[in-house]
């Protein structure tokens, strides 16, 4: 079932994107959350990626309380805002799926002229149901519920500064507020960074090997039968892999960006570029920086360049370097997801995550072997996988992407100082008879 929302971005004329919260019956966007993501965070400077987030947030917000029969502005006027099991309830359904929260709040609902926070019967909210399917992360759901917090603290104080000097309200809503922040804060997953169980790590050497040989141009397993499409996804799977740049980092790859005489690409940043004709605009969140490539890899992008992307008629309208097969416009972010969907459902005994980024920690991780093999000082190491990933010189990412090779030098250390303690005894008890 549609929800009462849905997320738009519109692109202004110097390239700029801007999520917009639209309601479905109407096609309007909903004012309040327009004014928040134009005053607090567009004013800052933030990123259209993280603007849609907190647009997410909102969303599923407004459509939790909306299944709570809330009309937040009505609650204002007197006095209040929610209350404590509301809020248990708000949080707890942060949890769920976005189309689980989609289906709280049917798009026919009955919409006030205002199209601000819009409120239910209670009887509706008993009645609904909603199926049991695996929750979101601890991290997902705590930023919704960070966005939607500073949503309805901003929602507050906006009402708060529109009373008359010295209103009865005024100190009573700025107490209600500051506890409601409060109240929220304690809800919000305070271990997202914390618990290791089931972190992020890259792929095994033998899966990466049973995925390149898969997605061989040539081999009889590959799972796409058009020539483009083959020789675009084999493509995209060893710039992953072997330069370990971002999803969109590859996607905003042009074709002037290569420079072959040197074996080098370019990874650039190009927010808000006036040519990029996709809404969902991919854009590289790290430094500029310019990387080698093999022979074997720039020969690869060579030959897509010169004898199959140049076979594309609508390739030739833009410089972007991966392309869509019947259109040759320039690849989407989804596309390339649904191209990992594709190659894991058509080939079962690849894993589940095999996607963009896990190629992004897959990286690392050979980068960590190869730096102790090679026996690199970690200060060394630490310098070239910073300009490597295109990190600041003070980012702490790097810890990140070094989980599996920690715990696992961790764990050799570890078995060797219990060998040693068993010889120990072993030689203690060969003296003591």
């Amino acid at each position: 079932m549609s929800g009462r929302y849905q997320l738009r971005t519109i692109k202004f004329t110097s390239g700029e994107r801007f999520p917009l919260l639209i309601e479905r019956a109407s096609g309007k966007p909903l004012f309040d959350p327009t004014v928040f993501l134009s005053s607090q965070m567009r004013s800052a400077g933030l990123a259209t990626a993280t603007m849609t987030q907190a647009a997410r947030a909102i969303m599923a917000g407004l459509q939790i309380l909306e299944y709570q029969g809330i009309d937040l502005t009505s609650r204002l006027r007197e006095g209040r805002m929610l209350e404590l099991g509301e809020i248990t309830e708000l949080t707890e359904k942060m949890y769920l799926p976005q189309e689980q929260i989609d289906a709280l709040t049917p798009a026919t609902s009955t919409v006030r002229d205002d199209s601000k926070v819009i409120s239910i019967k209670r009887s509706q909210k008993r009645s609904a149901k909603t199926p049991n399917s695996k929750l979101v992360h601890r991290g997902t759901a705590g930023i919704r519920m960070i966005y939607f917090r500073d949503y309805l603290s901003w929602l507050t104080k906006r009402y708060i500064l529109s009373l008359t000097i010295n209103s009865s309200l005024t100190e009573r809503l700025l107490l209600i507020q500051e506890n409601f922040r409060d109240t929220i804060c304690e809800r919000i997953p305070k271990d997202r960074g914390r618990s290791t169980q089931n972190a992020r790590e890259g792929l095994s050497e033998e899966v990466v090997q049973r995925a390149l040989e898969v997605i061989d141009q040539s081999s009889p397993e590959n799972p796409w039968k058009n020539k483009h499409a083959r020789a675009r996804n084999e493509l995209i799977f060893r710039l992953l892999h072997n330069l370990g740049i971002r999803r969109s980092e590859a996607l905003i790859l042009e074709v002037a960006d290569f420079n072959f005489r040197l074996n080098e690409v370019l990874i650039a940043r190009r927010p808000d570029d006036p040519t990029e004709t996709r809404l969902d605009a991919p854009n590289a969140k790290t430094r500029d920086r310019l990387l080698t490539l093999s022979n074997e890899l720039a020969n690869m992008v060579r030959n897509y360049i010169t004898k199959v992307r140049s076979q594309i008629p609508g390739a030739k309208k833009h410089g972007k370097l991966l392309v869509a097969t019947g259109t040759g416009s320039p690849l989407t972010k989804s596309a390339m997801n649904k191209i990992f969907v594709e190659l894991r459902t058509r080939v079962p005994d690849l894993p589940e995550e095999l996607h963009p980024h896990i190629m992004r920690h897959t990286w690392n991780d050979d980068f960590s072997k190869l730096m102790q093999e090679k026996k690199v000082p970690a200060a060394d190491e630490l310098r070239m996988r910073i300009q490597q990933m295109g990190w600041s010189d003070n980012s702490k990412a790097a810890a990140t992407y070094l989980q599996r090779f920690t715990r696992e030098e961790a764990n050799k250390a570890s078995l060797e100082m219990q060998a040693k303690s068993f010889a120990k005894k072993d030689k203690n008890e060969n003296f003591d008879h």
